[in-house]
């Protein structure tokens, strides 16, 4: 079963190789702005131990803004982007 949590600063290894797979090439955020700004505003969606997907998003007025949206290939279409929305 999936459940959704904060992202913690030792999720950076799985935000990296899930940020791979949306990146189109692009680095992933370096270990010290995930700890900082980035963990902050993400979310893990969990399977036993293991990370399945992430969303990292950012908080304004009246709405939210979706930066990243991304969930491992083995957990797709089992719904775990919805859950993290």
């Amino acid at each position: 079963m999936t459940h959704v949590r904060a992202a913690r600063p030792e999720d950076y290894d799985d935000f990296v190789r899930l940020y791979r797979e949306i990146s189109l090439g692009e680095p992933a955020a370096e270990q010290r702005s995930w700890d900082g700004l980035h963990c902050r505003q993400a979310r893990m969606a969990v399977e036993g131990d293991r990370v399945v997907g992430y969303l990292r998003y950012e908080l304004f007025d009246d709405f939210a803004y979706v930066h990243h949206l991304s969930v491992a290939p083995e957990a797709r279409r089992r719904g775990v982007g919805l859950k993290l929305m």
